[in-house]
């Protein structure tokens, strides 16, 4: 009987240990690669990132593919390659998109499913051609590095499907971006937002955690190749990129906007800005509220930016701890103020990746883990 005692309680002790050395274990393998892909101190980037591309034991540490898409994203920078999907068949198929929620459309392509995400094209800045309107070339060079880094192969953790391509669609001046439905995948897309504002849907706290979760690691890994941009949101930009400065007020778009990118963007594109539209997110995520569903928004949005951004942390700061938590609070409030405690941070934003991994990231899968 002792025996019998002895084994069950060791067994137990061992499992504790075990499931500890695992999780610091993964931790170290996460900082590694962080150190290793995000940073380029004192060597030759692409050289470097060659090496972590192909050396055998990159492949088997997994680094060969966010390697890679480093590569992609330096490399596409100087790329006249252009992925412009030809006009047979895609205007016709494009043509016959049946309509899906918000920019989203779905059509078949040689008998598979694809998706396409539109986005509006101002042509005032479009040079005339024999056929008409024509995609202006610094729009074209954006979007070509974008498509790029769309079809490279990477982890699951991107949560991003792979793209095809890209058409320009003269007559309803949009772009759209066509995308692959994953293998056994519902091909209706269905928003967050929609979620959000569907009253009948009550969803457990893990589910949440779930989603809050695979956000902020999909966030991470992004940054990661230093190409910040999400699907569903707008116009990517590498972060040297500045944008052309025309104004835009909206408050479906400003909500999820750092205050500094409101109305003529003041500052360049930078990681903050998508950990501050990830904040809003994860405040909706967490009252499982659409933006336009929360008190005094809109209110917020007519008297300045910097007031929709304070009334965003209040939501925060009142409603969130009681729902889920005082840290999944404190998780929300560092990413709308982007108070991570970081100075003197390097070209890279070595030090912001790591404390936005530390303290959002690790935490958000110590939540998840816990459930």
């Amino acid at each position: 009987m002792k025996y019998i005692s002895w084994s069950f309680r060791d067994k137990k002790r061992a499992t504790v240990i075990l499931n500890e050395f695992s999780d610091i274990n993964r931790r170290i393998h996460e900082n590694i690669k962080l150190l290793c892909l995000a940073s380029s101190i004192g060597v030759n980037s692409q050289q470097h990132l060659h090496h972590l591309h192909t050396d055998p034991h990159s492949v088997d540490l997994g680094y060969s593919m966010d390697a890679n898409l480093r590569l992609t994203a330096e490399t596409a920078q100087g790329s006249g390659e252009d992925l412009e999907l030809p006009d047979a068949p895609w205007l016709d198929i494009l043509d016959n998109t049946r309509l899906a929620q918000g920019n989203f459309g779905l059509s078949v392509c040689d008998g598979k499913d694809v998706i396409q995400e539109f986005r509006q094209y101002s042509v005032t800045s479009s040079p005339p051609s024999v056929d008409g309107i024509a995609v202006d070339s610094r729009t074209r060079t954006l979007v070509n590095r974008l498509t790029r880094m769309l079809q490279q192969p990477r982890e699951q953790a991107f949560l991003i499907p792979r793209c095809l391509g890209w058409k320009f669609i003269p007559d309803q001046c949009q772009i759209a971006f066509v995308f692959d439905v994953p293998a056994e995948r519902d091909p209706q897309p269905l928003s967050l937002l929609s979620l959000l504002r569907n009253r009948n849907l009550k969803p457990t706290l893990n589910d949440k955690l779930n989603v809050a979760f695979g956000l902020a690691r999909s966030i991470a890994q992004l940054q990661l190749v230093r190409w910040p941009w999400i699907f569903g949101f707008e116009f990517s930009r590498p972060e040297d990129f500045f944008s052309s400065g025309m104004t835009d007020i909206c408050l479906e778009r400003d909500v999820y906007r750092h205050p500094s990118r409101q109305g003529i963007p003041e500052t360049r594109f930078n990681k903050l800005h998508d950990i501050y539209a990830l904040g809003v997110v994860l405040l909706e995520i967490g009252l499982w509220e659409s933006w336009d569903q929360m008190q005094h928004i809109e209110n917020a949005h007519r008297m300045g930016r910097d007031f929709l951004q304070k009334a965003l942390v209040k939501q925060a700061e009142r409603r969130l701890g009681s729902k889920m938590g005082e840290r999944y609070k404190n998780i929300v409030v560092k990413c709308l103020t982007g108070q991570f405690g970081v100075v003197n941070d390097t070209r890279e934003d070595l030090k912001l990746q790591q404390s936005f991994r530390t303290n959002v990231v690790d935490v958000l899968e110590r939540a998840v883990a816990s459930m």
